[in-house]
């Protein structure tokens, strides 16, 4: 890592990388300030988020450990290029972590694409399960959206649901 790309000034300005995280808030619920969303889109928003942190912190941070050390490493682009390539497992070989710290770096955004990115796939894939499995009545007891294809009572309150099904 050189000296001048990294300063004791320079740490009140890395900082700001953080405030990505900012983002995930506007994912807690379904409910923004232009409407409701769906929970399926809600879950793909997620995942295009994780992603794009994934990506734009690790470069960051790839850019800052081996700016100087690495010759190949010459701008933010070089380092978003190595972390597309490393997080896909393509791994061409023109650009490696020659550093410690660029090393560790790499291994932790493999690891949190590794841990992060299927987790996120795993909750729309279990939401697409759930809702070949349900139909949507809504319960006028307790508001319960979703319930089992030929439920005749709400499994949250016991409230009678009327459901139209076909019958042999």
């Amino acid at each position: 890592m050189s000296k001048e790309a990294f300063t004791f000034v320079d740490i009140p300005l890395w900082f700001r990388v953080f405030r990505i995280f900012r983002f995930l808030r506007f994912t807690a619920d379904p409910d923004f300030f232009f409407g409701s969303i769906p929970g399926q889109l809600l879950n793909v928003v997620r995942l295009c988020i994780t992603i794009f942190m994934i990506f734009f912190i690790s470069s960051g941070l790839f850019f800052l450990v081996e700016n100087g050390v690495n010759a190949k490493v010459n701008n933010f682009g070089d380092a978003f290029y190595f972390t597309v390539v490393a997080l896909t497992t393509v791994g061409f070989g023109d650009i490696t972590p020659l550093s410690g710290a660029g090393k560790w770096v790499t291994v932790l955004m493999i690891v949190s694409g590794i841990i992060l990115i299927p987790w996120q796939v795993s909750r729309i894939v279990k939401e697409w399960v759930r809702m070949g499995s349900k139909k949507e009545v809504i319960c006028p007891g307790c508001g319960l959206r979703y319930h089992d294809v030929d439920a005749s009572h709400c499994k949250s309150c016991g409230h009678i649901i009327y459901q139209e099904y076909d019958g042999d």
